[in-house]
């Protein structure tokens, strides 16, 4: 019976009280005499008080985050003139973090408005997480106006050494010297306090005010309690120590628990330990950091399944009370695989029977010992979680599910939830217990057969196992249960039976892996002896029997491997006998039917390149190609080709397992690389290429079943390019995917030989394949090139391509092995001149994905011709990169034709020496031009768009060499295949817009393409706006000519040079009846002054554009203002003429 609430005055007429005590366990139900900083947050309530009827309990119910506070005043108490203790007992029935925290004062100068961390206050406060921290250890501080310092700070983590669901008893003690000391008892009450941690400090001595700070967030309101309190002098600890718990840490080791610390010198003594059954004293003691339990380290092993008896003597506290001698009996059981099994299933709740809507799985134990659950692990499908702490009794049922089923399944039994359970799939998975270090204890692979009640299978029902002694029936041992509810979950089944198996397996399935192996698939796992028989299995047609056999772990599953390869395309008979499951049942003989298929492309992709091995940077120092089997087949190499370039070699005999690594090398590396992985020596193995080459692996029919194209850029590292590092494929089963799925390896070794790549991950290719563009090879022949390579065998169909204009569909196509990047048709119909076709995809093209070709199709081709004069003009160039940057230039087609790449040439001409420096072809297998399009010429088309935005990533060509062209003055030149001169564009620095502060990185763009291309006012700087290029679409500073009916005219009469892309300049226009015109043009300012002398003595032409850019002489900026364009005109016959146009410059400010 607890105490009442007390307060005792013993002055005895000192002047300071040396025996006053408050105590208070809250069963009279008031509270009165406590002060609230917020009133109504606290109360003496009856909810699941931690003693008695009663216990202080926050009960403010709050939506949003918060801090409530309450305060006692004490007795006046003199700290220093005697030992003072701290009793209480806490629950916190939320996990603490730092915005849900408490922290008791134990002493305070000032009341319960005060007590938070930067309340105006002095005193000492114990808590987790007070002072804002978040590894939530129980902490004692010192308040000084608010800041606090820490005193004691102890190992004890409150949410996983205490938890939320029982109290906490704490003791502090000061002496009157200063010194503190926590104690605590994890089971609540003060019976079993052990010190936790100790510290010093004397900073205050009188005590004023008890009190508790209680920080919540919008869910954690209404779960702190705190009971029984006593403040007074020390209380004596006359209690001898007991053993609290036993616990057997494996066959040679013991824990023995104490309820209290105890002393150290007499625990480490092994004569203090007697093991009975003539195992004796222990060989070693060890005692933990704490002094309450002692390691006690055996030389005999511990029997599985028996009882014994220690015998514990001369056991001593820290104050001297002798622990009488103790005789622990305990058990020694280790689990051992079906000890405990998968009874009961709920895979599909819905629509629900009725029970609660949430899966489970329930387990029982069917030994006659308690097993300890703590670390245990459940995996369902793929998925595993790891068991809290549970014991599970004898014969006991256990509820396993997700926590949020807790509340609605508990009242069916013992119950573990678990954060986030794994889904159990309706159709059927694979369910695994297994210990902590991964022994196997029960599984169970079910299918929605096993409910053996069509009627049941689609909901609300579980499954239950018949016989829980039965662990060789599988499905024979299933149903569904039988219960009103659906299911039966923490109770015996509804289908509860002696169910001894007397059924004998039988073959579910038969896979053809290979030519010489066939994977059978059994009902019920299959008896070791009987399944690695060879003479249990024969294939007719002179296979025989097999030489290897390779069955699973779980018995269900086994592997036949024959000598001689099977017949393709040709049914054969596999002869079973005499195999057994565990329970003894014999199967009785079986004939089964089999064909063989060939392997398709990418079942065996090339995964891994060591082109490039580096002794000195990696140990890795042969090279080597690693290929891996995605399939689930074995799949035999014998008589495949490995062609490296244009070298190829044969491959000896080997089969290659499902998801199987092989590495293959030269006889050389052999003895360092098996070391590795499986490795596989090819006699001549071909020398890689550091740059980069082209790898084909084809069957022994010939069929291509993976190709890589790899250069030195796909290793992404320009250090680990230089040699040492291999590259890794990042997905297997995307093998198409070319750069975006290669990278160099991040292995420490340099590589993954025979391993799961470093950089292995998902990247699947979902993007259909596009057709690119089309060449056309003769008058009825054309070339199409995709995007990434396509499925061999879905772009075999006549019927999938069709061209408009009366060609149709083609009569042959011609697969351009081994990249499947472009393929050829040929038409009866011949292509007429001048006529630009479509031809379109209508379906059925698939890329090695099996993503199909879609909405980009369609390509135009039309016959080509040879462009004349400024037919194709040069555009833009950029002459100037950024830094990591290419040069590139860009064409625009201004005729009515269309022109294919592979008959031009770009050329850089050097005027010093009078001849061409470089000539360049433009593209080997063709591209064309047609009228309109924006074409941009660059070694490095991705680097340029990445540098620069385009609306037209189509329009770009890769040249394998561009000319090189001068930072500051060059000519650019664009030529036939017979040199002959198509455009000519003399260029230099000075032509960029004079004030900009740099020009790397910008181009120069054509303002008209029908103006002349060495008319130097015909270009500009690229506008700031679009980036300072805008290759393979329209100029940012690109105008058209406008009609005009005026001989000059200013166009536009306000312009704004400031390089924004708009009315960056200002054309002045002109157009004459007859030719022979000789033209001075002046800009003069408001006041008269010449600021630009645009143009002296040029003979003009009937019709043309003369540019100013708003820049005077000296290349200074011209203020906004009016400004006067003069153009002074005279002939050879002396006739004069003058023409004065206004202009406004009005840039923004």
């Amino acid at each position: 019976m607890k105490i009442i609430k007390k307060l005792l005055f013993l002055l005895l007429f000192f002047p300071v009280t040396v025996l006053a005590q408050y105590t208070d366990d809250f069963e009279d139900g008031d509270i009165s005499d406590w002060t609230q900083s917020n009133t109504d947050r606290w109360a003496a309530s009856d909810i699941s008080p931690l003693n008695g009827s009663y216990s202080l309990h926050h009960v403010y119910e709050s939506t949003v985050i918060g801090r409530d506070q309450v305060s006692v005043n004490l007795p006046v108490m003199d700290l220093s003139s005697q030992n003072t203790s701290w009793r209480f007992q806490l629950r916190h029935n939320y996990d603490p973090t730092s915005g849900n925290n408490w922290g008791v004062f134990l002493i305070a100068d000032a009341q319960a408005d005060q007590m938070f961390p930067a309340g105006v206050i002095n005193g000492y406060v114990i808590g987790v997480n007070y002072n804002d921290d978040s590894d939530d250890l129980i902490r004692l501080w010192k308040v000084t106006s608010g800041s606090n310092s820490v005193i004691i700070n102890s190992s004890v983590n409150w949410q996983t050494q205490i938890g939320k669901t029982h109290p906490a008893g704490i003791e502090i003690i000061r002496l009157v010297d200063g010194n503190w000391e926590i104690k605590i008892d994890f089971d609540g009450g003060f019976d079993n306090l052990i010190s936790i941690g100790a510290g010093f400090d004397n900073s205050y001595i009188f005590t004023d005010y008890f009190g508790i700070s209680y920080e919540y967030s919008s869910t954690g309101d209404k779960l702190l309690w705190i009971d029984d309190i006593y403040i007074g002098p020390e209380i004596a600890d006359n209690e001898p120590p007991v053993v609290n718990n036993l616990f057997v840490a494996n066959d040679k080791k013991l824990t023995v628990e104490f309820s209290e610390a105890i002393d150290s010198a007499i625990a480490v003594n092994s004569s203090n330990y007697i093991l009975d059954k003539s195992i004796g004293i222990p060989d070693s003691v060890q005692i933990n950091d704490l002094s309450s339990s002692v390691d006690l380290f055996f030389t005999q092993s511990l029997t599985n399944g028996e009882y014994y008896n220690l015998t514990v003597s001369n056991i001593e506290d820290a104050n001297g009370n002798v622990m009488a001698d103790t005789v622990i009996n305990f058990l020694y059981f280790v689990p051992q695989p079906n000890d405990v099994v998968i009874n009961e299933i709920m895979a599909d709740p819905s629509p629900e029977v009725n029970l609660p809507g949430y899966e489970y799985v329930e387990i029982v134990n069917t030994t006659p010992f308690g097993i300890d659950l703590t670390g245990w692990k459940i995996k369902i499908g793929t998925t595993e979680k790891v068991f809290t702490s549970y014991m599970l009794d004898s014969a006991s049922y256990l509820i396993v599910c997700n926590t949020t089923a807790l509340t609605d399944l508990s009242s069916s039994g013992n119950i573990l939830g678990i954060s986030s359970f794994p889904a159990i799939t309706n159709s059927g998975t694979t369910i695994t217990l297994s210990k902590p270090d991964n022994t196997q204890i029960s599984t169970v692979s079910f299918t929605t057969d096993w409910y053996n009640d069509d009627g049941k299978m689609d909901g609300g029902w579980s499954i239950e196992r018949i016989d829980p002694l039965n662990n060789c029936s599988g499905i024979n041992n299933w149903k569904a249960s039988e219960d009103v509810n659906g299911g039966t979950p923490g109770q015996q089944n509804s289908v509860y039976a002696n169910n001894a198996d007397s059924l004998a397996p039988d073959v579910q399935s038969v896979e053809v892996i290979s030519s010489n192996q066939l994977r059978l698939i059994f009902s019920e796992p299959i008896d070791t002896l009987t399944a690695l028989n060879k003479l249990n299995y024969e294939v007719n047609s002179g296979t025989g029997n097999p030489f290897s056999l390779i069955l699973s772990d779980n018995g269900l599953q086994i592997d036949l491997l024959f000598i001689y390869s099977f017949s393709e395309n040709l049914n054969l008979t596999l002869t079973i006998n005499n195999l057994a499951d565990w329970c003894g049942n014999i199967m009785q003989s079986r004939d089964i039917e089999f064909a063989y298929y060939l392997v398709q492309p990418y079942d065996i992709v090339i995964n891994e390149i060591m082109a490039n091995p580096d002794s000195t940077v990696n140990a890795l120092a042969y090279e080597y190609i690693e290929i891996y089997n995605t399939t689930a087949f074995n799949i035999s190499l014998t008589g495949w080709t490995l062609t490296v370039g244009t070298t190829t070699r044969t491959l000896p005999t080997y089969v290659i397992e499902p998801q199987e690594y092989l590495i293959l090398c030269n006889d050389n590396a052999y003895s360092l690389l098996k070391d590795y992985g499986n490795t596989l020596i090819v006699s001549g193995f071909p020398a890689l290429t550091n740059s980069g080459q082209t790898l084909v692996f084809k069957s022994k029919e010939g069929s291509v079943i993976s190709t890589v194209t790899y250069t030195d850029n796909w290793y992404n590292d320009v250090f680990k390019a230089e040699g040492g590092w291999s590259l890794e494929q990042t997905d297997p089963y995307n093998p198409c995917g070319g750069k975006s799925n290669w990278t160099a390896s991040t292995a420490v070794e340099g590589g993954t030989p025979g391993q799961q790549n470093s950089v292995f991950g998902n990247n699947s290719d979902l993007m259909a394949p596009e057709l690119l563009y089309i060449t056309v090879i003769d008058q009825n022949t054309v070339g199409l090139y995709f995007n990434e390579s396509y499925d061999s065998i879905s772009a075999m169909q006549l019927s999938n391509y069709v061209v408009d204009n009366g060609v149709g569909n083609p009569n042959s196509i011609t697969l351009e092995s081994p990249q499947y990047f472009s393929l050829i048709l040929t038409f009866n119909n011949s292509f007429t001149e001048n006529v630009i076709y479509n031809l379109e995809i209508t379906g059925g093209i698939t890329d090695c994905s099996g993503n199909e070709i879609g909405s980009v199709n369609s390509a135009r081709f039309a016959i080509p011709v040879i462009p004349g004069f400024n037919d194709l003009v040069i555009n833009e160039i950029l002459f100037n990169p950024l830094s990591e940057g290419y040069d590139f230039i860009e064409l625009y087609n201004r005729s009515q034709k269309t022109f294919d790449l592979k008959d031009l040439r770009i050329a850089a001409y050097d005027d010093l020496l009078g001849d061409y420096s470089s000539v360049e072809e433009i593209s080997n297998g063709g591209f064309l031009v047609f009228p309109g399009d924006y074409i941009v010429l660059s070694e490095n088309p991705a680097v340029v768009q990445q540098q620069y935005y385009t609306s037209n990533p189509r329009g770009f060509v890769q040249l394998s060499n561009m000319p090189p062209f001068s930072d500051d003055t060059g000519r650019a030149i664009l030529l036939d295949k017979l040199q002959n001169t198509i455009d000519n564009f003399e260029y230099n620095d000075d032509m960029h817009f004079a004030l900009l502060s740099s020009t790397d990185g910008v181009s120069l763009e054509r303002i008209n393409f029908e103006r002349p291309t060495d008319d130097n006012t015909n270009w500009h700087s690229a506008s700031e706006l679009v980036g300072f290029a805008t290759p393979a679409y329209e100029n940012s500073q690109y105008k058209g000519l406008t009609e005009t009916e005026d001989k000059i005219k200013v166009d536009p009469e306000v312009f704004s040079p400031d390089n924004d892309g708009f009315e960056d300049l200002v054309d002045i226009q002109f157009s004459f009846d007859v030719t022979g015109y000789v033209a001075n043009i002046k800009i003069y300012d408001s006041r008269g002054r010449l600021i630009k002398y645009l143009a002296n003595n040029i003979l003009l032409g009937t019709a043309g554009t003369i540019s100013w850019d708003g820049l005077t002489d000296n290349n200074q900026k011209t203020p906004n203002g009016i400004y006067i364009v003069y153009i002074e005109l005279f002939d050879l016959k002396g006739n004069v003429k003058e023409y004065r146009k206004p202009v406004v410059v009005a840039e923004k400010l």
